[in-house]
């Protein structure tokens, strides 16, 4: 009488379970012989919430203009166990020797939708090349994050497009009106000679 027995009961979440409460388990016990004798106990689990997002873009090689504006449309599955409200951070814009370069990139936020688990959302990024960018090699990196961190992070996928700024040329010929007229008068036979401006807008 009054002995107490341990017995250890081992429950496994499922490999796909949502996160949050799960279904529960009762465990009854009886006394051998005696089924009038007996007890329960209800378990419950608490299945943890995993952070899974996964981005994709139609293409991740550009090749743009200068002034050129490009819409990026944007993908974002929640792979999860769990609703998941997401972001989408500016890395880094880099040429190709690696010095920061700033251009305008629109991520409306404001479109942005909590994702159940399985569900996607797909949202334009506008990126405009400022007029004055060299022709190259450029790279820009998005982060797409969780609401939550998860495994020491919020960052769940990075997006990385590689953008080649095509050489264009164009030379435009001008005169100073603060030092030449564009009206000279002269003689027959006289050479006339103006001063221009030629710049390189290529």
């Amino acid at each position: 009488p009054d002995q107490a027995i341990n017995i250890t009961v081992e429950m496994c979440a499922p490999h796909n379970a949502t996160a949050g409460l799960g279904e529960s388990v009762m465990v009854r016990a009886h006394l051998e012989g005696a089924v009038r004798v007996r007890d329960s106990v209800v378990l419950l689990t608490n299945v943890i919430q995993k952070y899974d997002l996964e981005a994709s873009v139609p293409e991740t090689i550009l090749s743009l203009y200068p002034g050129q504006t490009y819409q990026l449309n944007t993908t974002i599955d929640n792979l999860g166990n769990g609703a998941d409200r997401y972001d989408i951070s500016i890395n880094s814009i880099t040429n190709s020797s690696g010095y920061s370069q700033v251009w305008d990139l629109d991520i409306p936020r404001v479109l942005f939708e909590e994702l159940d688990r399985d569900e996607f959302q797909t949202i334009p990024i506008l990126i405009t090349v400022p007029e004055m960018t060299h022709a190259g090699q450029y790279t820009i990196i998005f982060d797409v994050l969780s609401e939550e961190s998860y495994e020491g992070t919020k960052i769940r996928d990075n997006i990385v497009l590689q953008v080649e700024i095509i050489e264009f040329h164009d030379m435009r010929i001008e005169l100073d009106p603060l030092v030449e007229s564009k009206i000279k008068t002269t003689a027959p036979g006289r050479t006339v000679r103006f001063i221009m401006n030629i710049t390189n807008f290529g």
